[in-house]
This record gives structure tokens, C-alpha cells and sequence, in this order.
């Protein structure tokens, strides 16, 4: 398997996101996915804060713990990546 330009990795990152009709994963698994589409993509540390910023906004903001766990996890990721 090649290595995802940039563009395609945040795309796959951003379709990962967007539910599918009839979609069986949770929003949390979804979020998962995203994160390791991007994983792969050179994005600069201005936009991974921004990023991080808003998964901790989320992760304040809900009341599911599942989605909670998804978001501190990936702005623990990008908070690393970041530094």
C-alpha cells in the first residue's frame, strides 16, 4: 500500500468523519479512523493546534463518554505531534 499525498490523507481523514447512511460505526470509532487517515499527511503545527483545540472544546462540550475518551485521545495525540 503507497503512502497517501497529503491532500488524499486529509481527505480520507475527513470522510472518516461524515456518517454514511446506515453507517455502523460509532462516532467515536469514526473519529478514530480520521486520526489515523491523517496520520500520514505532513499538516503544519498551526492547524494541529487548531485541530486540538477544537477536539478539546468537543470533549468538554459532550456528554458521551465514548466520544469523550475519542476526543482526548486524539488531542493527546496532536498535542505530541504538535511539539
Amino acid at each position: 500500500m503507497t503512502t497517501p499525498t497529503p491532500n488524499r490523507a486529509l481527505g480520507q481523514g475527513v470522510a472518516s468523519l461524515i456518517p454514511a447512511p446506515a453507517e455502523p460505526l460509532s462516532a467515536a470509532a469514526r473519529a478514530r479512523a480520521a486520526l489515523a487517515a491523517v496520520q500520514t499527511a505532513s499538516i503544519p503545527i498551526v492547524v494541529l493546534d487548531g485541530v486540538a483545540a477544537l477536539l478539546e472544546e468537543l470533549e468538554h462540550s459532550t456528554e458521551d463518554e465514548e466520544i469523550r475518551d475519542a476526543a482526548r485521545d486524539a488531542t493527546a495525540y496532536l498535542r505530541r505531534a504538535a511539539s
